[in-house]
């Protein structure tokens, strides 16, 4: 199992837009392979931080899943509007370990 951490660091000020934008936006966006992603806003360390996470079976289902995203029109009218609140992002990759 692998888990795409997505970092993003938001304008000042942008995280209530950011996540009104995110709540408006389809359920199909928050998703992958029936399972839905998570949300993380900061609490502590870096303000106005958004932290997304989805879980993929291994990479060539993640790969599929971004081309398949990427390729719709409507994630791209989306993401237009989401990366004008964006100053920086991130994304990190983890191998789940099950204890």
């Amino acid at each position: 199992m692998i888990t795409a951490r997505n970092e993003f660091r938001l304008k000042f000020g942008m995280a209530k837009e950011a996540i009104a934008l995110m709540k408006g936006s389809p359920a199909k966006f928050w998703s992958t392979g029936g399972q839905k992603g998570r949300v993380f806003t900061d609490l502590t360390g870096h303000a106005y931080t958004l932290v997304l996470e989805f879980d993929f079976k291994d990479l060539a289902a993640m790969q599929e899943e971004l081309q398949t995203r990427f390729n719709d029109p409507e994630w791209e009218s989306y993401y237009a509007k989401f990366k004008t609140l964006v100053e920086s992002s991130s994304r990190e990759l983890y191998t789940r370990v099950e204890l």
